[in-house]
């Protein structure tokens, strides 16, 4: 069995992230937000500053030296409080199945944990995905809401907004 790490990028190493997100837009494009067209055409500077941003924490996950997983948490305020958002959550088909993501959520809830200013974590994962909503489950995440969103394929899709709060077992 391959070693699984999870790793921090620096700015200068911009490319691999833009390798791997672009490769997830493409992959699984229902998944995510923005679509490969939007992204394909951003510049190498906003690469760079997507890495380098005080409010986001970016980590990867390496398998023999190669990228083959990723997850963010975006920090923003809502009423005052701040939430943390996860997102660009992201495993390569070949490597599912292999605890990969949960490697992946475990280390940003850790590092989130770790600030005492975020009152809840959030999500949103679109209800056909049912192992993505099942893991987040897992790891104490519960549904709050139900809407549609238009996702990354163009298309609408049914999503659940879910949510982990510093009173669950799992965020303490």
């Amino acid at each position: 069995m391959s070693n699984i790490a999870i790793i921090s990028l620096s700015p200068s190493e911009w490319e691999k992230y833009k390798t791997l997100r672009l490769e997830a837009l493409q992959s699984d494009p229902e998944a995510f937000g923005r679509s490969y067209a939007e992204e394909v055409s951003y510049t190498d500077e906003r690469w760079q500053q997507r890495l380098d941003d005080n409010n986001v924490y970016s980590y990867f996950a390496e398998v023999d030296d190669q990228l083959v997983g990723m997850v963010g948490a975006k920090i923003t305020e809502e009423d005052n409080k701040k939430v943390a958002v996860i997102m660009q959550m992201y495993v390569q088909k070949d490597q599912r199945g292999k605890g990969i993501g949960k490697l992946l959520i475990h280390k940003i809830l850790d590092t989130l944990q770790k600030r005492s200013d975020i009152v809840s974590i959030q999500l949103d994962v679109n209800t056909a995905l049912e192992n993505a909503v099942k893991l987040y489950q897992k790891m104490g995440f519960t549904i709050i809401k139900e809407n549609k969103k238009k996702m990354g394929d163009g298309k609408d899709h049914k999503m659940f907004l879910m949510e982990l709060n510093k009173t669950s077992l799992n965020f303490q």
